[in-house]
């Protein structure tokens, strides 16, 4: 009786698991099976080949898309992760004034479409945007080009400081403030505690937001198609897009092995992932129940090297 209890009691979760690997697993043995052929599905003249990887393999923009992809995400990654970390540090363990009003305001780029934040970079910065006319008028010229890759890379890190914001802070408050309050007692100032005690001791926390965020930069598309395409300027998920037209036809099976090489990509992140939360225990440190008067000498104060209050 309690084994066919214990079955009905796991039949949801079974059902569960079924609905999600018939939603997610299907469709991608579709993609992968459509790679190996010469033509999309619904096309008679299918047949087994490797065509579409040939040509994907053998046309340089397919090159130029993979190469921008991995500058992008590496790019996108060193420029979000710092930027992400201090700002984790000084919400959660400093007296950082107006922090309630701060934290919405950093999380604002997760909920605006990347297109939209696209063209205000380009209203704002754009060869006739508002900046570039007051550079002209300044100083005789703009120096800058929103279109460049590196400015593609510069504005990509800039809106995903919040993804990276997000995983660090909250690493930093499920850890203690003691061996930070040590440190402190002994002199060190603010920005010693942040690169000598607190980032580290959320290392597993940081190695996983880069490893996230080097993925969403090889899936950048929206603020790709708005300021790439004007200079040609391409990474995967742009490419298979314009692989669309790229024949005149719908070529499924083309964009099928693109999405087959993302998959490829995409596999040994997912598996370093994994290993980075396997090990995550190694840093976990413990803290005790504080106390209100705890709490606030957790926050330290950043115009000097003692606590000060919470705000």
């Amino acid at each position: 009786m309690n084994v066919l209890r214990r079955k009905w009691q796991g039949l949801p979760r079974g059902v569960v698991v079924c609905i999600t690997a018939l939603v997610i697993y299907v469709p991608l043995l579709f993609i992968v099976v459509q790679s190996f052929l010469s033509a999309p599905f619904f096309s008679r003249s299918k047949s087994w080949s490797l065509e579409a990887f040939a040509f994907i393999f053998t046309d340089p923009d397919f090159y130029l898309a993979l190469r921008s992809g991995f500058i992008l995400a590496f790019g996108l990654v060193i420029i979000a992760i710092p930027l992400g970390g201090i700002l984790a540090f000084l919400m959660v363990r400093t007296d950082l004034p107006g922090r309630r009003i701060i934290e919405p305001l950093i999380l604002v780029p997760i909920f605006v479409s990347p297109m939209v934040l696209g063209f205000g970079y380009v209203v704002a910065a754009g060869p006739v945007g508002f900046f570039s006319q007051w550079a002209q008028q300044l100083i005789g010229f703009v120096p800058w080009n929103i279109y460049s890759m590196f400015s593609i890379v510069v504005i990509a890190g800039l809106t995903h400081v919040p993804h990276a914001y997000l995983y660090i802070s909250s690493a930093l408050r499920s850890v203690g403030s003691d061996v930070e309050e040590a440190a402190r007692t002994v002199g060190a100032t603010p920005l010693q505690v942040m690169t000598s005690v607190s980032l580290p001791m959320v290392r597993p926390s940081i190695l996983y937001a880069c490893v996230l965020l080097f993925f969403l930069g090889l899936e950048v598309f929206g603020l790709m198609l708005v300021l790439g395409d004007p200079e040609g300027n391409m990474v995967l998920a742009t490419y298979l897009y314009k692989l669309t037209n790229k024949l005149g036809t719908p070529s499924y099976h083309l964009m099928a092995a693109v999405a087959v090489v993302l998959i490829c990509i995409t596999i040994p992140l997912v598996m370093l992932q994994r290993r980075l939360m396997r090990t995550a225990n190694r840093f976990v440190t413990m803290k005790g129940k504080a106390s209100g008067a705890g709490a606030a000498a957790g926050q330290m104060a950043l115009g000097g090297r003692g606590g000060g209050s919470g705000g």
